[in-house]
Protein backbone atom coordinates (compact mmCIF):
# COMPACT_ATOMS: atom_id res chain seq x y z
CA UNK A 1 0.00 0.00 0.00
CA UNK A 2 0.69 3.71 -0.51
CA UNK A 3 3.21 5.13 1.78
CA UNK A 4 1.70 8.71 0.83
CA UNK A 5 -0.33 9.03 4.02
CA UNK A 6 2.23 7.95 6.17
CA UNK A 7 2.76 10.86 8.34
CA UNK A 8 -0.98 10.76 10.81
CA UNK A 9 -1.49 13.89 11.93
CA UNK A 10 -0.24 14.54 15.86
CA UNK A 11 -3.46 14.56 18.08
CA UNK A 12 -5.53 12.49 16.48
CA UNK A 13 -4.55 10.21 19.17
CA UNK A 14 -5.71 12.43 21.73
CA UNK A 15 -8.62 13.33 20.19
CA UNK A 16 -9.75 9.64 20.14
CA UNK A 17 -8.83 8.79 23.54
CA UNK A 18 -11.40 12.00 24.59
CA UNK A 19 -14.68 10.54 22.75
CA UNK A 20 -13.65 7.03 23.21
CA UNK A 21 -16.07 5.06 25.43
CA UNK A 22 -18.17 1.79 25.89
CA UNK A 23 -22.18 2.45 24.57
CA UNK A 24 -25.08 0.04 24.41
CA UNK A 25 -24.44 -1.14 20.95
CA UNK A 26 -20.87 -0.35 20.65
CA UNK A 27 -18.10 -1.80 23.11
CA UNK A 28 -14.82 0.62 23.31
CA UNK A 29 -12.27 -1.67 21.39
CA UNK A 30 -14.41 -1.47 18.11
CA UNK A 31 -15.37 1.78 18.47
CA UNK A 32 -11.68 2.61 18.88
CA UNK A 33 -10.44 0.47 16.63
CA UNK A 34 -12.92 1.20 13.79
CA UNK A 35 -11.40 5.00 13.93
CA UNK A 36 -7.74 4.06 13.94
CA UNK A 37 -8.59 2.31 10.29
CA UNK A 38 -10.06 5.32 8.85
CA UNK A 39 -6.96 7.29 9.65
CA UNK A 40 -5.31 5.46 6.36
CA UNK A 41 -8.02 5.39 3.66
CA UNK A 42 -6.70 2.89 1.76
CA UNK A 43 -6.05 0.46 4.55
CA UNK A 44 -9.55 1.36 5.62
CA UNK A 45 -11.23 -0.04 2.13
CA UNK A 46 -9.54 -3.82 2.38
CA UNK A 47 -10.61 -4.15 6.09
CA UNK A 48 -13.56 -3.05 5.02
CA UNK A 49 -13.95 -5.30 2.16
CA UNK A 50 -12.86 -7.93 4.66
CA UNK A 51 -15.48 -7.53 6.99
CA UNK A 52 -18.35 -7.24 4.22
CA UNK A 53 -17.40 -10.61 2.80
CA UNK A 54 -17.72 -12.13 6.52
CA UNK A 55 -21.06 -12.77 6.47
CA UNK A 56 -22.00 -14.32 2.64
CA UNK A 57 -18.92 -16.57 3.40
CA UNK A 58 -20.59 -17.18 7.03
CA UNK A 59 -23.80 -18.10 5.14
CA UNK A 60 -21.89 -19.88 2.31
CA UNK A 61 -20.48 -22.10 4.50
CA UNK A 62 -23.05 -22.05 7.39
CA UNK A 63 -25.15 -24.06 4.24
CA UNK A 64 -22.78 -26.53 3.05
CA UNK A 65 -22.27 -28.15 6.94
CA UNK A 66 -25.55 -28.14 6.98
CA UNK A 67 -25.92 -29.92 3.83
CA UNK A 68 -23.23 -32.28 5.05
CA UNK A 69 -25.02 -32.99 8.03
CA UNK A 70 -28.20 -34.05 6.94
CA UNK A 71 -27.10 -36.45 4.38
CA UNK A 72 -24.86 -37.93 7.52
CA UNK A 73 -27.63 -37.80 9.32
CA UNK A 74 -31.53 -36.82 8.13
CA UNK A 75 -33.06 -36.95 11.42
CA UNK A 76 -31.09 -33.77 11.87
CA UNK A 77 -32.95 -31.72 8.68
CA UNK A 78 -36.15 -30.53 11.10
CA UNK A 79 -33.70 -28.69 13.56
CA UNK A 80 -31.32 -27.23 10.96
CA UNK A 81 -32.47 -26.45 8.18
CA UNK A 82 -36.26 -26.70 8.56
CA UNK A 83 -38.79 -26.16 5.40
CA UNK A 84 -40.12 -22.67 5.31
CA UNK A 85 -43.49 -23.67 5.28
CA UNK A 86 -42.95 -26.22 8.13
CA UNK A 87 -42.03 -22.83 11.04
CA UNK A 88 -44.56 -20.79 8.82
CA UNK A 89 -47.33 -22.91 9.93
CA UNK A 90 -45.18 -23.03 13.23
CA UNK A 91 -45.56 -19.51 14.27
CA UNK A 92 -49.27 -18.86 13.01
CA UNK A 93 -49.94 -22.42 15.58
CA UNK A 94 -48.04 -20.20 18.83
CA UNK A 95 -49.69 -17.12 17.91
CA UNK A 96 -53.07 -18.88 18.06
CA UNK A 97 -51.96 -20.75 21.00
CA UNK A 98 -51.06 -17.74 22.84
CA UNK A 99 -54.46 -16.75 22.87
CA UNK A 100 -55.83 -19.74 24.80
CA UNK A 101 -55.29 -19.03 28.24
CA UNK A 102 -57.88 -16.11 27.96
CA UNK A 103 -60.58 -18.50 28.53
CA UNK A 104 -58.33 -20.03 32.02
CA UNK A 105 -59.14 -15.71 32.71
CA UNK A 106 -62.51 -15.99 31.27
CA UNK A 107 -63.22 -19.64 33.84
CA UNK A 108 -61.79 -17.76 37.08
CA UNK A 109 -63.06 -14.60 36.49
CA UNK A 110 -59.55 -12.77 36.81
CA UNK A 111 -59.07 -9.29 35.33
CA UNK A 112 -59.94 -5.63 35.98
CA UNK A 113 -63.27 -3.98 35.83
CA UNK A 114 -64.31 -4.01 32.29
CA UNK A 115 -61.37 -6.31 31.28
CA UNK A 116 -62.97 -9.45 32.75
CA UNK A 117 -63.93 -11.78 29.75
CA UNK A 118 -67.09 -13.41 30.40
CA UNK A 119 -67.20 -17.22 29.96
CA UNK A 120 -69.70 -17.56 26.43
CA UNK A 121 -66.68 -15.39 24.95
CA UNK A 122 -64.24 -17.08 26.49
CA UNK A 123 -65.68 -20.08 25.13
CA UNK A 124 -65.38 -18.87 21.50
CA UNK A 125 -61.86 -17.85 21.74
CA UNK A 126 -60.49 -20.76 23.11
CA UNK A 127 -62.43 -23.04 20.20
CA UNK A 128 -61.06 -20.93 17.76
CA UNK A 129 -57.65 -20.12 18.65
CA UNK A 130 -57.25 -23.64 19.41
CA UNK A 131 -58.42 -24.81 16.34
CA UNK A 132 -56.40 -22.96 14.75
CA UNK A 133 -53.36 -23.83 16.45
CA UNK A 134 -53.79 -26.99 16.34
CA UNK A 135 -54.66 -27.08 12.60
CA UNK A 136 -50.79 -25.24 11.80
CA UNK A 137 -49.11 -27.24 14.87
CA UNK A 138 -49.93 -30.04 13.06
CA UNK A 139 -49.81 -29.52 9.47
CA UNK A 140 -46.53 -28.72 10.08
CA UNK A 141 -46.24 -32.27 11.44
CA UNK A 142 -46.79 -33.85 7.19
CA UNK A 143 -44.24 -35.95 5.98
CA UNK A 144 -42.70 -36.79 8.85
CA UNK A 145 -40.33 -38.99 6.68
CA UNK A 146 -39.42 -35.90 4.93
CA UNK A 147 -38.86 -33.74 7.97
CA UNK A 148 -36.92 -35.78 10.20
CA UNK A 149 -37.26 -36.16 14.36
CA UNK A 150 -39.37 -32.87 15.05
CA UNK A 151 -37.37 -29.75 16.14
CA UNK A 152 -38.02 -28.27 20.18
CA UNK A 153 -39.85 -25.58 18.39
CA UNK A 154 -42.57 -27.65 16.95
CA UNK A 155 -42.48 -29.94 20.07
CA UNK A 156 -42.62 -26.42 22.50
CA UNK A 157 -45.38 -25.10 20.62
CA UNK A 158 -47.60 -28.36 20.73
CA UNK A 159 -47.31 -28.19 25.20
CA UNK A 160 -48.32 -24.43 24.48
CA UNK A 161 -51.32 -25.06 22.67
CA UNK A 162 -52.01 -28.00 25.07
CA UNK A 163 -51.43 -26.65 27.98
CA UNK A 164 -53.73 -22.95 27.31
CA UNK A 165 -56.55 -25.09 25.76
CA UNK A 166 -57.04 -28.21 27.98
CA UNK A 167 -56.34 -25.19 30.92
CA UNK A 168 -59.21 -23.17 29.70
CA UNK A 169 -61.89 -26.33 29.04
CA UNK A 170 -60.94 -27.03 32.87
CA UNK A 171 -61.77 -23.37 33.87
CA UNK A 172 -64.36 -22.16 32.12
CA UNK A 173 -66.89 -24.35 33.93
CA UNK A 174 -66.08 -22.48 37.31
CA UNK A 175 -69.18 -20.07 35.57
CA UNK A 176 -71.04 -22.24 34.14
CA UNK A 177 -74.01 -19.74 35.04
CA UNK A 178 -73.27 -17.31 32.81
CA UNK A 179 -72.51 -19.81 29.88
CA UNK A 180 -74.78 -18.67 26.69
CA UNK A 181 -76.85 -21.08 24.47
CA UNK A 182 -73.96 -22.17 22.35
CA UNK A 183 -71.57 -21.98 24.87
CA UNK A 184 -71.35 -25.66 25.24
CA UNK A 185 -70.76 -26.20 21.41
CA UNK A 186 -67.82 -24.40 21.90
CA UNK A 187 -66.31 -25.93 24.80
CA UNK A 188 -66.49 -29.29 23.36
CA UNK A 189 -64.81 -27.96 20.13
CA UNK A 190 -62.00 -26.40 22.12
CA UNK A 191 -61.93 -29.91 24.34
CA UNK A 192 -61.51 -31.50 21.08
CA UNK A 193 -58.79 -29.26 20.12
CA UNK A 194 -57.33 -29.64 23.12
CA UNK A 195 -57.19 -33.37 23.27
CA UNK A 196 -56.10 -33.46 19.72
CA UNK A 197 -52.99 -30.93 20.64
CA UNK A 198 -52.00 -33.15 23.97
CA UNK A 199 -51.80 -36.38 21.17
CA UNK A 200 -49.90 -34.26 19.01
CA UNK A 201 -47.29 -33.07 21.68
CA UNK A 202 -46.80 -36.63 22.92
CA UNK A 203 -46.49 -38.26 19.46
CA UNK A 204 -44.17 -35.80 19.48
CA UNK A 205 -42.12 -36.18 22.06
CA UNK A 206 -42.11 -40.32 22.06
CA UNK A 207 -40.78 -39.51 18.64
CA UNK A 208 -38.05 -37.44 19.88
CA UNK A 209 -37.56 -39.70 22.90
CA UNK A 210 -37.15 -42.78 20.97
CA UNK A 211 -34.16 -40.97 18.86
CA UNK A 212 -30.98 -42.87 20.11
CA UNK A 213 -28.74 -39.91 22.18
CA UNK A 214 -26.15 -40.74 19.54
CA UNK A 215 -28.60 -39.73 16.22
CA UNK A 216 -30.70 -36.81 17.68
CA UNK A 217 -29.34 -33.70 16.99
CA UNK A 218 -30.82 -30.93 18.72
CA UNK A 219 -30.62 -27.24 19.08
CA UNK A 220 -27.79 -27.07 21.23
CA UNK A 221 -25.82 -28.53 18.70
CA UNK A 222 -27.42 -26.28 16.16
CA UNK A 223 -26.22 -23.37 17.92
CA UNK A 224 -22.67 -24.90 18.22
CA UNK A 225 -22.30 -25.81 15.08
CA UNK A 226 -23.28 -22.00 13.61
CA UNK A 227 -20.60 -20.94 16.11
CA UNK A 228 -17.91 -22.75 14.72
CA UNK A 229 -18.88 -22.26 11.37
CA UNK A 230 -18.65 -18.14 12.86
CA UNK A 231 -15.27 -18.57 14.85
CA UNK A 232 -13.75 -20.38 11.27
CA UNK A 233 -14.79 -17.10 9.57
CA UNK A 234 -13.94 -14.69 12.33
CA UNK A 235 -10.16 -16.79 12.47
CA UNK A 236 -9.54 -16.53 8.74
CA UNK A 237 -10.35 -12.60 8.29
CA UNK A 238 -8.26 -11.90 11.40
CA UNK A 239 -5.53 -13.71 9.34
CA UNK A 240 -6.40 -11.59 6.11
CA UNK A 241 -5.94 -8.60 8.61
CA UNK A 242 -2.63 -9.11 9.46
CA UNK A 243 -1.42 -9.67 6.12
CA UNK A 244 -2.89 -6.64 4.88
CA UNK A 245 -1.72 -4.48 7.54
CA UNK A 246 1.85 -6.07 6.83
CA UNK A 247 1.42 -4.18 3.15
CA UNK A 248 1.19 -1.01 4.62
CA UNK A 249 4.85 0.78 4.57
CA UNK A 250 6.36 0.51 7.91
CA UNK A 251 6.48 4.63 8.44
CA UNK A 252 2.87 4.58 7.98
CA UNK A 253 2.18 1.60 10.65
CA UNK A 254 4.17 3.73 13.39
CA UNK A 255 2.49 6.89 12.66
CA UNK A 256 -0.90 5.00 13.44
CA UNK A 257 0.65 2.54 15.96
CA UNK A 258 1.72 6.04 17.95
CA UNK A 259 -1.51 7.89 18.05
CA UNK A 260 -3.26 4.69 19.08
CA UNK A 261 -1.11 4.25 22.11
CA UNK A 262 -2.12 7.87 22.75
CA UNK A 263 -5.74 7.45 22.40
CA UNK A 264 -5.51 4.07 24.44
CA UNK A 265 -3.23 6.26 27.28
CA UNK A 266 -5.72 8.89 27.45
CA UNK A 267 -8.46 6.46 28.12
CA UNK A 268 -7.01 4.97 30.61
CA UNK A 269 -6.14 8.22 32.48
CA UNK A 270 -9.89 8.38 32.66
CA UNK A 271 -10.89 5.34 33.29
CA UNK A 272 -7.66 2.36 34.29
CA UNK A 273 -10.45 -0.19 34.19
CA UNK A 274 -11.89 0.83 30.48
CA UNK A 275 -9.78 -1.08 28.10
CA UNK A 276 -6.74 -3.34 28.59
CA UNK A 277 -4.64 -1.30 26.09
CA UNK A 278 -1.63 -4.42 26.01
CA UNK A 279 -4.64 -6.51 24.49
CA UNK A 280 -5.08 -3.72 21.83
CA UNK A 281 -1.51 -3.46 21.05
CA UNK A 282 -0.94 -7.46 20.62
CA UNK A 283 -3.06 -7.06 17.07
CA UNK A 284 -2.78 -4.37 13.97
CA UNK A 285 -5.60 -2.25 13.69
CA UNK A 286 -8.70 -3.68 12.43
CA UNK A 287 -8.64 -6.92 14.28
CA UNK A 288 -10.60 -6.12 17.73
CA UNK A 289 -13.39 -4.92 15.81
CA UNK A 290 -14.06 -8.20 14.62
CA UNK A 291 -15.85 -9.87 17.20
CA UNK A 292 -18.86 -7.20 17.34
CA UNK A 293 -18.87 -7.74 13.84
CA UNK A 294 -19.28 -11.11 13.98
CA UNK A 295 -22.33 -10.90 16.76
CA UNK A 296 -23.98 -8.76 14.44
CA UNK A 297 -23.96 -11.51 11.82
CA UNK A 298 -24.47 -14.16 14.00
CA UNK A 299 -28.11 -12.38 14.78
CA UNK A 300 -28.90 -12.07 11.29
CA UNK A 301 -28.48 -15.55 10.91
CA UNK A 302 -29.97 -16.83 13.86
CA UNK A 303 -31.55 -14.06 16.10
CA UNK A 304 -32.87 -16.64 18.84
CA UNK A 305 -29.34 -18.58 19.04
CA UNK A 306 -27.22 -15.35 19.25
CA UNK A 307 -29.32 -13.80 22.04
CA UNK A 308 -28.87 -17.56 23.89
CA UNK A 309 -25.14 -17.59 23.50
CA UNK A 310 -25.03 -13.76 24.24
CA UNK A 311 -26.70 -14.69 27.84
CA UNK A 312 -25.03 -17.42 28.35
CA UNK A 313 -21.56 -15.95 28.42
CA UNK A 314 -22.61 -13.22 30.14
CA UNK A 315 -21.05 -10.32 29.17
CA UNK A 316 -22.38 -6.59 28.44
CA UNK A 317 -22.23 -7.30 24.63
CA UNK A 318 -22.18 -10.66 22.67
CA UNK A 319 -20.73 -14.38 22.71
CA UNK A 320 -17.78 -13.26 20.43
CA UNK A 321 -17.16 -10.03 22.20
CA UNK A 322 -17.37 -11.69 25.22
CA UNK A 323 -14.73 -14.47 24.58
CA UNK A 324 -12.28 -12.23 22.82
CA UNK A 325 -12.44 -9.83 26.23
CA UNK A 326 -11.93 -13.94 28.26
CA UNK A 327 -9.03 -14.61 25.78
CA UNK A 328 -6.32 -12.16 27.39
Amino acid sequence: MSGADSDITDGRGQALGAVARNSADLPIEAFIDREVVSWHPPYARRVAALRAAMEPEARARWESTVAEKIRANPGARDELAPAPWRNALRVIGVVAAAATPAGILAGLGLGRGSTVLDPATGAVVIAAAGIIAVGALGGSLVRPARMGVPSRFAAGALWIATVGTLGSVVALPLRRSQWADDTFAWWCAALAAGVLALALALTVAVSRRRTAAGNRFTDRDADHLRRGVLQSVLDETEGAIVDAWGRVDAATRASIERERDTALDSVLERDPRAIDAAWMRAVPPGIRGLPHAVDEIHSSMHLGAAQLADREAGGRYGHFVTMARREH
